[in-house]
Parts: C-alpha cells; sequence; structure tokens
C-alpha cells in the first residue's frame, strides 16, 4: 500500500489562509470549527516566523545620511569636582525641654516598681 496523501487542508493550514485573506479570529474559528485560542497561537507562530525572515528596518537620517540611533547615548557629567573629598557635615545644637516631675522619694520609689505615681 503507498502512502496516499491527502488532498485535504489541515485545519492549521485553511486557518492560515484565512488568516492571510484577512479575516477575523471570530470568522475563522466559526469557519474551521476550532476555538479562538488556537487561532490566536497560529497568528502567533505566523507572526514568529515573519519575523525571524524579515530583516531589521534601519532608518537613514534625511540630514546626514547615516544610520539614526534608536536610543540616544547616555550625557556623562564632567568631573569638575573631585570625589575623594567627602562634603562637609555640620551639626546643630537644639536644646530640648526635659519633662521635670516634683516627684517625693516615696513616689518615685512606688513609680519604679509599679510603674504608676
Amino acid at each position: 500500500m503507498a502512502n496516499k496523501k491527502s488532498t485535504k487542508p489541515t485545519k492549521a493550514e485553511q486557518v492560515r489562509i484565512l488568516l492571510k485573506e484577512g479575516r477575523s479570529t471570530q470568522e475563522v474559528a466559526a469557519t474551521v470549527g476550532v476555538t479562538m485560542q488556537y487561532v490566536y497561537n497560529m497568528k502567533y507562530k505566523l507572526r514568529k516566523t515573519q519575523h525571524v525572515d524579515a530583516k531589521p528596518v534601519v532608518r537613514i537620517s534625511e540630514i546626514t545620511g547615516k544610520p539614526v540611533r534608536k536610543y540616544k547615548k547616555r550625557q556623562t557629567k564632567p568631573a569638575s569636582t573631585p570625589t575623594s573629598t567627602p562634603p562637609k557635615v555640620q551639626y546643630i545644637e537644639i536644646e530640648v525641654p526635659q519633662p521635670h516631675y516634683n516627684l517625693s522619694w516615696g513616689q518615685r520609689f512606688k513609680a519604679l516598681f509599679t510603674g504608676r505615681v
């Protein structure tokens, strides 16, 4: 028995054909009889294979005639001051008032052990 090649296109081939015609995902899924997720997966695979074959597009500047960078180089700041000397730190003294209690020795002793006056 010889191998018979099927003349009927597979579901994947049908989906590819309908997508290339520009049909919507819902139309393709209803026509072929597959889920919408299957159609989305096929769209993804088509996009991936097209990007592998395609060459990257390089934009040419009209002014210079050279390729334009996609991202600009970061501008470096000029080193005007050496970083070896740390900045001068100044401290300011502020007088903070402290609470003053006029407690007797008995009250202090009671507060020490009970936590209350």
